[in-house]
């Protein structure tokens, strides 16, 4: 099983506990999938894990300083300022969210000889 293999043990037990939150109040249950509980840092976390990181990741991020701890990292921050509504999100902060998902997307699409070009 991919999750209890894949996942880091602190990242399921997060997932599971919001997970069970979720299914204990109010809201419409549309998923059972304790995965899509997971925060966008714990992507960071699911990525670099070694397993993961040598035998599915490498190959399509190759530099894992430069695309999944600095790029991930830099789309994280603007993430939460874009949640928490800060006034530190500009048009600058949208050229960079641009440029750091582009160069992801494009990292992963190298393989299948396609580039994302934002318009």
């Amino acid at each position: 099983n991919w999750w209890k293999v894949g996942v880091p043990e602190d990242v399921q037990k997060e997932c599971a506990k919001r997970l069970k939150s979720d299914k204990s109040g109010f809201m419409p249950k549309f998923t059972s999938s304790a995965l899509e509980y997971a925060n966008f840092s714990d992507y960071r976390k699911i990525i670099r894990r070694k397993n993961n990181w040598l035998n599915i990741y490498k190959g399509y991020f190759g530099n894992q300083d430069k695309l999944v701890e600095g790029y991930f990292m830099e789309l994280e921050k603007i993430r939460n300022a874009i949640q928490h509504n800060r006034s530190t999100v500009d048009a600058g902060t949208i050229t960079r969210f641009e440029f750091f998902t582009k160069e992801i997307i494009n990292a992963i699409d190298l393989r299948t000889d396609k580039i994302v070009e934002f318009h």
